[in-house]
């Protein structure tokens, strides 16, 4: 996106890449994308269950920095709303929302090749796996019904949470706060209430230069 006349509004869009399908659902989303250490491009798709025609539909791909390549990652997504780098080596979360064949909502750490339990569209084969990758976190139905973003804190200024994870939630309209730890390999953690009473749904995170946390909400679509 570019600001060619300089009067402080984009007015060139310029398509990095579009090689996955659209269904025309109304929550055909794309959500992204998440940098790794080396500039790539994490893309993570809306499920979009009944559809295995269209291809990519709740699969993470990466593309490459450039934008000319594109490669499937690992599949099993519903509604990967919220998607972000983290840790020293910039490893790939997404959280992703409870619904059909997910029980509760969840934070993945994507890895290749893995499934993380929503039937997915092609080239996933059309009979799922019967097990599925388990999460870094399952989260608590009542705690948050709708997850959504999640940005790592870095800033000493935010408190003593250096190096935890503040996360998001639609329908509580509330943040809260994890901490995760590698044990064998594997990420996984806990998660607390945070922040609550925020006047509409949390939707999009990010931490500004001040060192304060910036919370963008939206009503509910639906």
């Amino acid at each position: 996106v570019l600001d060619t006349d300089k009067n402080g509004e984009a007015d060139l869009y310029e398509t990095v890449n579009a090689s996955w399908g659209y269904s025309g659902s109304y929550d055909s989303f794309a959500f992204g994308p998440a940098l790794d250490k080396q500039g790539n491009f994490y893309i993570a798709f809306e499920g979009n269950r009944g559809r295995w025609d269209v291809p990519y539909m709740g699969w993470a791909v990466k593309i490459s920095p450039d934008g000319k390549s594109m490669e499937s990652v690992c599949d099993g997504l519903r509604a990967p709303n919220g998607i972000a780098a983290y840790g020293p080596n910039r490893d790939i979360f997404v959280s992703d929302n409870q619904g059909e064949w997910i029980g509760a909502c969840k934070l993945n750490h994507l890895q290749p090749g893995k499934f993380y339990g929503f039937p997915s569209s092609f080239p996933a084969p059309k009979d799922p796996p019967k097990t599925f990758a388990p999460p870094a976190i399952w989260f608590p139905r009542k705690l948050s019904p709708s997850t959504t973003d999640m940005v790592e804190i870095q800033d000493t200024r935010f408190g003593p949470f250096t190096g935890q994870m503040i996360v998001g939630d639609f329908q509580n309209a509330v943040l809260l706060r994890v901490m995760l730890e590698r044990v064998n390999g594997e990420w996984q953690g806990a998660v607390w209430p945070f922040a609550k009473n925020f006047l509409s749904g949390v939707n999009r995170l990010s931490f500004g230069p001040d060192g304060k946390l910036y919370v963008g909400g939206c009503q509910r679509a639906w």
